[in-house]
């Protein structure tokens, strides 16, 4: 299953007590505004999403070049944006808040993960988890060209500032325009679509209406 360029309103679920789990599935480049719960998934590949509420319940997981917008407070699982995760690589990511109420907690009942190379506006605490490579305490007003809340925008330019600064550990970027598969302008479906369109606003003389649209076809 791949899961690439959607806008996401509600929750994305993938639940079970993984006894026949969902295999090697990958969910890329989305903006997924509700929380995501993956506890019936294992080896999922999680990269270039845009997160505005919390990750759960992840293992075996490869999550990567994500931006995490929020660690919303939920009162049973608190105030963080990964719970809950397990056997995992987490690298390349942005942690763009912390949790009012729970400070530098970012990885709430994960364990036996690897976490390298991503950037947090705090020092996190890693519990027992190898961690390496991370950028902390960074200034959140320096992160993005253009981002001014915790809530998703498409007029917020998720851009570094200091792109050369932060990398991961691919050498390239962290965040969602690095990696294997950068984030595309405009979040454009592979399907084509219209870039340009003229269409007058009443009929000539003749009774015909002058229409112009413009299609642009894409490979990827």
């Amino acid at each position: 299953l791949i899961i690439r360029r959607c806008m996401i309103v509600g929750a994305l679920v993938l639940n079970g007590n993984r006894t026949t789990p969902s295999l090697y599935n990958t969910i890329e480049q989305n903006v997924i505004l509700n929380y995501v719960d993956l506890s019936n998934t294992k080896q999922l590949i999680l990269r270039n999403n845009i997160f505005q509420d919390r990750v759960y319940h992840a293992y075996e997981a490869l999550i990567s070049n994500n931006i995490f917008l929020r660690s919303p407070h939920v009162p049973w699982i608190g105030g963080v944006p990964l719970f809950n995760v397990d056997n995992s690589i987490i690298s390349n990511n942005v942690f763009y808040s912390v949790s009012p109420n729970y400070g530098n907690v970012v990885f709430h009942y994960c364990e036996n993960n690897t976490i390298q190379n991503n950037l947090f506006i705090t020092t996190p605490n890693y519990t027992s988890n190898i961690a390496m490579g991370n950028f902390h305490d960074v200034a959140q007003s320096s992160i993005f060209v253009n981002c001014t809340s915790d809530n998703f925008n498409y007029s917020f330019n998720y851009h570094l500032q200091s792109p050369t600064t932060y990398l991961g550990t691919d050498g390239t970027q962290v965040g969602i325009y690095g990696g294997s598969v950068p984030w595309k302008e405009g979040s454009v479906p592979k399907i084509p679509h219209i870039i340009e369109k003229n269409i007058a606003p009443q009929t000539d003389s003749n009774g015909m209406l002058q229409i112009q649209i413009k299609v642009a076809a894409q490979n990827e």
